[in-house]
C-alpha cells in the first residue's frame, strides 16, 4: 500500500527516525523572499521553482533513498517551510506542473494546475499565499480527498505555506487549498508512480 512513512514539517533543518533503503523522499520548499537552496543527492521536478510577484518561493524535490541514509536534513540559516517525506514504497517521478497568481491580483486559493496521474499514484503539492499576516496568522483549508502535512505562517512578511498529499486512483488531479486572507501566490504539484515490479518468466506449478 503507499503511504506517508513519516514527515517532518516546519521551519529550518529537518530530521526524521530510520530511513528505509529504496524509499522514496519528498521535500517541499515554500519561503518568502529566500531563494531554496539545493539539496545535496535530491533532483528537482522539471519545473525548477516557482515564485509569485511578491518573491514567494516553493520548490518540490525528491529521492531514492540508500542504504544508510542520513535521517538528518541540513537547511540553510533563514525563514524556510520545510517539509521532509518518506513515503513507505519505491516510487517513480510521473508528472508535475506549477503556477503562480496574476501579478497585482490578491487571491485566496493557490492553484499549480491540474496533471494527469496513474492509479496507484501518490500526489504531493507545495503552496505558497503571500498574506503577510505574522505567526500563525493565516491558515488554509486542505482540498477534498487530500492529507494536509504542513499549514504555518512565518513572521510578517512571510506567506502562508502549505504541504499535502493525496493517493489517486488515476485521472485529474489538482490542488486548490483555501486560505483564510487573500495575497500573491504560487504552487506545484508532482506524482509519482509505483516501481516498475519484474515480471516472473517460466511455468510455476
Amino acid at each position: 500500500m503507499v503511504a506517508v512513512a513519516q514527515s517532518n514539517a516546519g521551519f529550518g533543518s529537518r530530521t526524521l527516525s530510520t530511513i528505509t533503503a529504496g524509499h522514496l523522499l519528498v521535500i517541499c520548499y515554500g519561503s518568502a523572499n529566500q531563494a531554496p537552496w539545493t539539496p545535496s543527492g535530491y533532483t528537482q521536478i522539471p519545473d525548477g521553482t516557482a515564485v509569485a510577484f511578491n518573491n514567494d518561493f516553493c520548490s518540490i524535490w525528491y529521492k531514492t533513498a540508500g542504504a544508510g541514509e542520513s535521517t538528518s536534513l541540513t537547511v540553510p540559516n533563514g525563514t524556510f517551510g520545510v517539509c521532509w517525506i518518506e513515503v513507505d514504497t519505491g516510487m517513480t517521478f510521473g508528472t508535475s506542473h506549477e503556477d503562480v497568481g496574476p501579478s497585482g491580483q490578491l487571491q485566496t486559493t493557490p492553484n499549480p494546475g491540474a496533471i494527469s496521474v496513474a492509479n496507484g499514484s501518490i500526489v504531493f503539492s507545495v503552496a505558497t499565499n503571500g498574506t503577510d499576516g505574522g505567526w500563525g496568522a493565516n491558515s488554509f483549508t486542505p482540498p477534498g480527498g487530500w492529507t494536509e502535512i504542513m499549514d504555518i505562517t512565518g513572521p510578517v512578511n512571510h506567506p502562508t505555506i502549505w504541504t499535502g498529499y493525496k493517493v489517486s486512483s488515476g485521472g485529474s488531479e489538482n490542488a486548490q487549498p483555501v486560505c483564510t486572507s487573500a495575497g500573491w501566490w504560487s504552487a506545484q504539484i508532482a506524482s509519482f508512480g509505483p516501481t516498475a515490479q519484474p515480471r516472473a518468466s517460466g511455468i510455476i506449478i
